[in-house]
């Protein structure tokens, strides 16, 4: 006897792409990095608060280069935080947040907490509160969010 294959059960229908739910997809890589940012972004604030009341932060930089690492760590925290609240995640299906609202808000955390690490520092001993201090903080935030902003191409999605 004799078998005879079936061939005839192809079909001349487009071959659909596969897709594997064990590969990643875009939104999933971004997921991760929110979350990692978002991480980031904590560690540094409870660096902030809890390095910077340690007695080695007193004098740890000397006048000018103090303004300058103030400018450095908050344009790092702003960025961390844009990331962070980026599509802040789906609500319903779609963005919770622009990236014009993504900015201001991070903006606003950020010299939130930089205000707060100006005042934490006055019962600090050895450090004192500077409003030189904060405006750095705050050029530098200003510094972080345009590089976000220039990066994303100008867009408002």
């Amino acid at each position: 006897m004799h078998v005879k294959s079936d061939q005839s059960s192809t079909s001349s229908a487009p071959s659909q792409p596969v897709f594997s739910p064990d590969l990643p997809t875009a939104s999933t890589w971004y997921f991760g990095l929110q979350s990692a940012c978002a991480l980031a972004a904590t560690l540094l604030v409870l660096g902030l608060f809890v390095g910077g009341a340690q007695p080695v932060a007193v004098g740890l930089f000397t006048e000018p280069w103090d303004k300058l690492a103030h400018a450095g760590v908050f344009s790092v925290l702003a960025v961390l935080m844009s990331v962070a609240l980026r599509g802040a995640h789906l609500l319903h299906g779609r963005k919770f947040l622009n990236l014009s609202q993504t900015l201001v808000l991070a903006a606003l955390l950020a010299m939130l907490v930089a205000g707060a690490d100006e005042i934490h520092q006055i019962w600090l001993p050895g450090r004192s509160a500077d409003w030189g201090d904060w405006l750095a903080d705050v050029v530098g935030v200003a510094l972080g969010l345009l590089v976000v902003r220039w990066r994303c191409n100008y867009t408002d999605a």
